[in-house]
């Protein structure tokens, strides 16, 4: 009857999982290869459309949003970022980056930002006044380099020999970047010392693309493999990834953007734009400052929570998925299960953890 019910157990969470991870179509384009990158103003997407050579934004909260044209005309439009009201834009063709003014009337002309680059600009980040943009040229020849957003006439090589940089972002005293070859994952360097020398933090990725951090977590679209992975900065080193979602065969996911804790993964390949709740998601942070455990299990009649840092709302599920209890509880609190058949149940907090627990007759 055990084995049973453990089977049965394992059943629910893998349905409770991948019902979560099931992506949602927010928007899908006439042509392949469209969506490249993607930005965000508010509830305002934006996103390079590579095939079609322009800018176009999208409404977030209407239902069955339309794009709206930003700029056309541009040459390669590849990584996007958004300061204040300037929207900076990759161009590959052109050797530059250009710049435009998001509260202009659409559609608008883009103006000169950066000329005369030595190789394709792929993405930009700025920390404060730091304006920080990585080049490539297809090769193991790629470079990042600072400069001042307000005088970009100087500027200053960080480091060279990267292998097709593609994303960039900047979390505290790091800034991280991709890579499509040689070691081809994540790097990232300590922008706070004089001699930044890179550190690895996951490689061997088939081809990551235009990757976001939120709240020190890392979501990464995996293009060849059409999946996204996320990866928790505040783990203990060596770092490693979680599957977060795969999607469909010929999609390759290529950025990634996040707007009210939901994720939006531009489908580089397929044209199209796809959502997932972050809410809804189940992903085990593997915190070592919360180590949640229940004692005694198995219980006859109490279970006491072991490791919660705040308190927590909680459901308990059955081994047939359906609710028996919910409520509120902080750390080393008492749930009485007395009153509860005896089986195999799953307690679930309100941030997708879960425990199993055996009740006893």
């Amino acid at each position: 009857m055990k084995k049973k019910h453990l089977i049965t157990t394992i059943s629910l969470l893998l349905i409770l999982i991948v019902k979560a991870q099931t992506p949602t179509t927010v928007l899908t384009l006439d042509n392949d290869l469209s969506v490249m990158d993607m930005a965000v103003n508010g509830n305002d997407l934006y996103y390079s459309d590579f095939s079609l050579n322009g800018i176009y934004k999208i409404d977030t909260t209407e239902e069955n949003p339309i794009p709206i044209l930003v700029a056309s005309g541009l040459q390669g439009p590849r990584g996007l970022c958004i300061d204040g009201n300037d929207l900076y834009i990759a161009e590959k063709n052109t050797n530059k980056i250009i710049k435009l003014n998001i509260t202009d009337n659409f559609p608008t002309t883009a103006e000169d930002f950066i000329t005369d680059l030595e190789q394709d600009p792929s993405h930009m980040t700025i920390n404060g006044n730091d304006f920080y943009y990585l080049i490539d040229d297809n090769s193991t020849n790629g470079k990042l380099f600072k400069t001042d957003k307000n005088n970009p006439s100087t500027q200053i090589e960080l480091i060279s020999g990267l292998g097709v940089p593609v994303g960039l972002q900047v979390d505290g005293d790091y800034i991280y970047y991709s890579e499509l070859l040689g070691d081809a994952g994540i790097k990232r360097l300590n922008i706070t010392q004089e001699n930044m020398t890179p550190q690895i933090v996951i490689s061997n990725l088939n081809q990551a693309g235009f990757f976001i951090i939120e709240n020190e977590r890392m979501y990464i679209p995996i293009r060849f493999d059409h999946k996204i992975v996320t990866l928790n900065l505040n783990s203990s080193m060596p770092w490693s990834t979680t599957d977060l979602v795969s999607l469909d065969n010929g999609s390759g996911p290529f950025s990634t953007a996040i707007i009210n804790n939901e994720l939006y993964i531009g489908e580089y390949f397929e044209g199209k734009i796809s959502k997932l709740d972050l809410d809804n998601l189940s992903i085990h942070k593997n915190d070592p400052k919360q180590t949640i455990k229940l004692f005694p299990n198995p219980s006859e009649n109490m279970i006491q929570v072991q490791g919660l840092i705040a308190e927590r709302e909680y459901i308990i599920y059955n081994s047939l998925g359906q609710k028996i209890s919910e409520g509120e509880i902080m750390n080393n609190g008492l749930i009485n299960i007395e009153s509860f058949p005896s089986g195999i149940y799953i307690l679930n907090f309100e941030n997708q953890d879960y425990i199993q627990f055996i009740k006893n007759p």
